[in-house]
């Protein structure tokens, strides 16, 4: 009994290192400076995101690079007038420095007139 206990100890031990260096992979690739754009102001009908939920223009979500996991929660800060907004990866898209957030999201951080804007990206932990 004492060696399943020692042995299920250390596999627990391991798996939660594993998440913790991929969680910090993750920071390292997003961290720094992207572009940032708006998407789902058209569409209509019941759109799925890559994640399987259900799509949702005013939700606080993003389709980012495959690089970034499903789920994970960014921060986003437009660089021309510092407000920010944390969306969650639900979708995917092109590019691996280009975020399209929602329209909701993108609506907090700058004006639907921009179209593009210069972001810094962060991981929320």
């Amino acid at each position: 009994m004492r060696k399943f206990i020692l042995i299920a100890t250390l596999f627990v031990s391991c798996l939660s290192m594993l998440a913790q260096d991929s969680n910090d992979t993750v920071t390292s690739m997003v961290s720094g400076n992207w572009t940032a754009t708006y998407y789902g102001n058209t569409y209509k009908g019941n759109r799925r995101n890559a994640n399987g939920e259900p799509f949702n223009k005013n939700a606080m979500t993003c389709a980012a690079p495959k690089k970034i996991p499903f789920g994970t929660r960014l921060k986003v800060t437009n660089l021309a007038n510092g407000k920010s907004v944390v969306v969650k990866v639900c979708d995917r898209c092109v590019g691996s420095s280009i975020i399209d957030l929602t329209h909701g999201a993108f609506g907090k951080i700058a004006s639907y007139r921009d179209g593009r804007v210069r972001v810094k990206v962060e991981v929320v932990k």
